[in-house]
C-alpha cells in the first residue's frame, strides 16, 4: 500500500471537491503494512486483491470485490497480503476518502450511526460504480479536476455524481445505529489504544518498555500484550520497531545524517538494530534504501 503512514492524518481539499480518490497499484517499493492511524474522514476501500484491515480492534479480512468502510476517527491499519500473480492493470485497491462535513450534511445524525462491514461484499452495481470512480480518477488533479479531458472545470460534477451514488448505497445498505453494534468495554479499550499510539508518537525516541506502557494505561502486562496484538495485529515491540523504522525512513529521505545518527535519533541503541527493523519493514537496509532513493 502507499498511503502515508501517520498517526493522525489530515487532508486538504480543493474547492467544490469534498473527497479524495487514490488508486493503489502493485509496486516493488510498495509498503505492505500501513501502521495504525486515524482521521475524521470516512474512508472506503474497494479491493481488487485480498488484504487485511484492523479497524477499532476488529480484524477484517478483505477479498476482491469487497468494499471495506472505516468510520470517522476509527483507529485503522491495513496489511496487504502477498499477490502471487500480476493483477489486471496491476491495481490492488481504490480508496475514497470523504470529507466529514460533507457526509454530515446528508446524514445529519451521523454521530448516532455507524457504517458497518457486516456485508462487505459489494453488490454488482457498486462494483461497477467503484470501477467508474477508479477510471474517472486516473485523469486530472485529484482525479476529478479535468477528467476525461474536460477543460471547462466542471468535470468534477460527474465525479460528484458517482460519489452521491456511493453515499446513497452506504446509507441504504450499510448504516446502523451505533448503540446497536457498540460494546462499551471494547470502546473504552480502543480509546486507551488511541492514547497508547499517541504516547509512542511522542516518546519513541526514548527508552519505551511494554510493562511501563501497560502500567501507565492501567492494563495488567498479560492482558495488555494480548489486547494490543488482537487490536493491531502485531506485538507492542513489533509496532514500536516499525514506528521507529518509519521515522528513520523520513530522516533518510530528508537529511544527510549517518545511519548511526539516525538510529540513535529514532530510539534504536545502534545501527544494527535499525537495519534489522528497517529490513523487516521495507525489505532492504537503510543504506540500500538511501542509495535507491538518491
Amino acid at each position: 500500500m502507499s498511503e502515508p503512514i501517520v498517526t493522525h492524518q489530515e487532508f486538504e481539499y480543493e474547492k467544490n471537491i469534498p473527497f479524495h480518490v487514490y488508486n493503489i497499484f502493485q509496486s516493488e517499493n510498495m509498503v505492505s503494512e500501513i501502521l495504525p492511524h486515524w482521521h475524521e474522514e470516512l474512508e472506503l476501500v474497494y479491493l481488487y486483491a485480498e488484504d487485511e484491515h484492523y479497524i477499532d480492534g476488529y480484524d477484517i479480512v478483505g477479498e476482491a470485490g469487497d468494499l471495506v468502510i472505516t468510520n470517522s476517527n476509527a483507529i485503522h491499519k491495513i496489511v496487504a497480503h502477498p499477490v502471487q500473480e500480476e493483477l489486471p492493470d496491476r491495481i490492488l485497491a481504490t480508496v475514497v476518502v470523504l470529507n466529514l462535513p460533507f457526509v454530515q450534511s446528508f446524514v445529519p445524525d451521523y454521530g448516532k450511526y455507524i457504517f458497518t462491514n457486516e456485508r462487505k461484499q459489494a453488490p454488482e452495481e457498486i462494483s461497477l460504480l467503484m470501477k467508474k470512480i477508479r477510471k474517472f480518477s486516473e485523469n486530472g488533479v485529484n482525479g476529478f479536476g479535468d477528467a476525461n479531458g474536460a477543460k471547462g472545470g466542471y468535470a468534477y460534477l460527474k465525479g460528484l455524481s458517482h460519489i452521491f451514488d456511493l453515499l446513497c448505497y452506504m446509507c441504504s445498505d450499510r448504516l446502523a445505529l451505533h448503540e446497536n453494534v457498540s460494546n462499551i468495554n471494547h470502546e473504552k479499550n480502543i480509546e486507551r489504544l488511541r492514547g497508547i499510539i499517541q504516547y509512542i508518537e511522542q516518546h519513541y525516541q526514548e527508552a519505551v518498555s511494554e510493562p511501563a506502557v501497560a502500567e501507565k494505561f492501567y492494563f495488567t502486562p498479560t492482558y495488555f500484550s494480548r489486547f494490543f496484538r488482537q487490536a493491531v495485529g502485531i506485538t507492542f515491540s513489533q509496532y514500536l520497531r516499525s514506528y521507529r523504522a518509519e521515522q528513520a525512513r523520513t530522516l533518510l529521505l530528508s537529511t544527510n545524517l549517518s545511519i548511526l545518527d539516525i538510529a540513535l535519533e529514532v530510539g534504536f541503541q545502534d545501527s544494527r538494530r535499525l537495519s534489522l527493523a528497517f529490513r523487516e519493514q521495507y525489505g532492504c537496509t537503510p543504506s540500500d534504501f538511501r542509495k535507491r532513493m538518491s
